[in-house]
Parts: C-alpha cells; structure tokens; sequence
C-alpha cells in the first residue's frame, strides 16, 4: 500500500510538468522570435518561382512586413494540404497559415482569424463561349451541369449551397488551385465559383480560356491569416501589426504593386471614414 500511495504521489506531482509542456504558440515565437508559416499557393496572393524557389505576391509582402514591424523573423516552412491544414496548425505543425484564411462558418468551429486587409469577390466563371445562363445563373442548378471544385475548399462549399443538383468533378485538395480553372478550359467541367483575383490572373496567362458568368458576388470573403484555437494574446499582436499596416497605407501600397484593382480586392475602409459615410 505504500508503495501504491508513493507511487500515485510521484503520479500527482507529474501533472503540472506536463501540463507546463504545452507551450502557447506566443511564447513559442517570442522565444524563438521566428513565425513559421504553413501556406498555399494562390497567385497573385502568393507566388513561388519555379526555378528559384523565391515567393513574391501580396500576402508574402504582408507578412514580411509584419515580420519587420514586430521584429520577427518569418520561415516559409510548410505549404498546406487544404484538407488538413486546420488539424496541422492546432497541432503546432507551424505558427501562422499566411496565405489567406478564407474564413467561413465550418473552419470558425476549429480555428481563429485576423483582421482581413481585403475582401474577396467570389463569382461564376465558364468558358469563353458560354451562353447558357446568360438569363439566369439558377439554370445552373442542374444535373447536367458539372462544376469544377476542390475537395473541402471554398469552390465546393459555395456549389453545394447554391447549385446543389448540379454534379462536381472534383480536383484533390494537394492539387493547384490553377487546375480548377484548367477543368473548365478545358471542357472537362462546365463552370466553377472562384474569387475573381484568381480568375483574372488566369485570363491574364490564357486570354479568351474563361469569362464571369454572374453579375454579382456569390459570396464576399475576408482575406486574413489563420491563427490557432484559443491563441487570443498571438492574434492580438498580429491584429495590432495589421491595423498599423492598413492606416498607414502599406497594404494599399502592396496591393497596387501587383495591380490588384479595387474590383478584385474591396478594400477595407478606415474607422474614421466610415464614422463620416
């Protein structure tokens, strides 16, 4: 018996040691004073030379530039699977997703946002030569009709809600982003939800490939960054560092570097300028 009882002692005394093993992801990056980003490839968010390796696009600048505010060095560490990369951040596989969270409801369950530096405009592109809903984008909603999208990603989640009866070929989450628009090009889906950034980067490289077949957004999504459950005094910081980007015109000043229109990326407005609106 005392034996069990000392053991059970040494059991108890464990616990806080354990328990002071799990590292907030803020101390982990003021200690190490490096934020490790997981991240996507989506231009012109963010773009990786074939050749070099070297990333450029908007929110690499962003991050950067948080990096510099806050005098922390960012590693580009892990580029995500869409299907996973929730489960990978809350399991500290890297700090920060950096390329641009696209929030919606399902992920809100399972992670936390910053403050958004745009909002995205998502549309209905088809081939260049469709006039099937010229009338009406609800004839879309048909078994006929196949729609390009990709696993767990927004393209899907906006189909389903909207064009539920019509089918999907789908493009797996590991797979470009560029492949959802190749599907429609080339003949292999009929249409596909995707924000109009992505689109016009597409018809830039293959002009007369595609056209916006809706009038109006299907849906204006934030662009931020993804921030661990419960990492409240990380995103705090990062919060801090993105309002100083945006008043002092930086992010405007990055977004015109990559001739991002205000139709493709809508701008968030100031306080101030909204208090006088």
């Amino acid at each position: 018996m005392k034996h069990f009882i000392f053991s059970l002692f040494i059991i108890l005394l464990s616990f806080p040691a354990f328990a002071a093993d799990k590292q907030s992801t803020f101390d982990r990056v003021m200690e190490s004073g490096t934020i490790r980003c997981g991240y996507g490839l989506w231009a012109p968010a963010l773009i990786r030379d074939p050749n070099t390796g070297e990333f450029s696009g908007i929110f690499y600048d962003y991050v950067e530039e948080l990096g510099k505010l806050l005098n922390l060095k960012i590693e580009w560490a892990v580029e995500v699977n869409l299907a996973t990369y929730l489960e990978d951040l809350n399991a500290g596989k890297f700090d920060l997703e950096c390329s641009g969270g696209w929030p919606n409801a399902f992920r809100g369950k399972f992670v936390d946002y910053t403050t958004p530096i745009f909002f995205t405009p998502v549309f209905l592109y088809g081939r260049a030569d469709e006039t099937r809903f010229n009338s009406d984008i609800n004839q879309a909603n048909n078994p006929d009709i196949r729609f390009s999208v990709m696993d767990g990603e927004t393209s899907e989640q906006i189909k389903r809600q909207r064009f539920p009866l019509a089918s999907e070929i789908a493009v797996p989450p590991s797979n470009p982003m560029s492949e959802l628009l190749d599907q429609v090009r080339y003949k292999k889906a009929d249409l596909i939800a995707i924000d109009s950034m992505e689109a016009i980067a597409y018809m830039r490289e293959h002009t007369g490939a595609i056209k916006k077949i809706s009038d109006k957004p299907l849906r204006i999504t934030e662009n931020n960054m993804t921030v661990p459950a419960g990492e409240d005094r990380f995103r705090h910081m990062l919060d801090i560092a993105t309002r100083q980007l945006l008043n002092d015109g930086v992010i405007e000043q990055i977004l015109k570097k990559y001739n991002v229109s205000e139709d493709e990326a809508l701008r968030v407005l100031p306080p101030y300028q909204k208090q006088q609106d």
